[in-house]
């Protein structure tokens, strides 16, 4: 495949990626001016989005439009893992005052009923 190419665009493999990449595009008939520099954005960015003709000013804006789209919806994300989270862990707090509060409910049950085993013997005694 890549012999194949190299013959149709005539690419030479003491060239830089980048001149390969200009005999490419010039080959696929794209007009080379239109194309940013090396100090720009890629190039190969340029192959696919060239196509619809938009300025950089363009593919810079919906650049941003889509990663500002895609961390809004990682911040919603986030937000309803950290309430889910924060849901659990308000129910999982309740859960252990309610078994604090059994585990002293049978601690005090214990200790009235060994205060009347107790007053039982004492009284069993006399």
């Amino acid at each position: 495949m890549a012999t194949l190419m190299g013959r149709k665009y005539r690419l030479n493999k003491n060239n830089t990626a980048n001149a390969n990449l200009n005999l490419v595009l010039v080959g696929l008939g794209m007009d080379l001016s239109r194309l940013p520099t090396l100090s720009t954005k890629c190039k190969a960015m340029f192959i696919v989005d060239g196509v619809k003709e938009e300025t950089l000013e363009e593919l810079f804006k919906s650049d941003e439009e889509a990663i500002n789209e895609r961390q809004q919806k990682r911040m919603r994300v986030i937000k309803e893992k950290m309430t889910e989270n924060l849901v659990e862990d308000e129910q999982a707090l309740e859960e252990k005052q309610k078994r604090r509060i059994r585990t002293i409910e049978a601690k005090r049950l214990k200790k009235k009923k060994k205060r009347e085993r107790r007053k039982l013997a004492m009284i069993l005694k006399r």
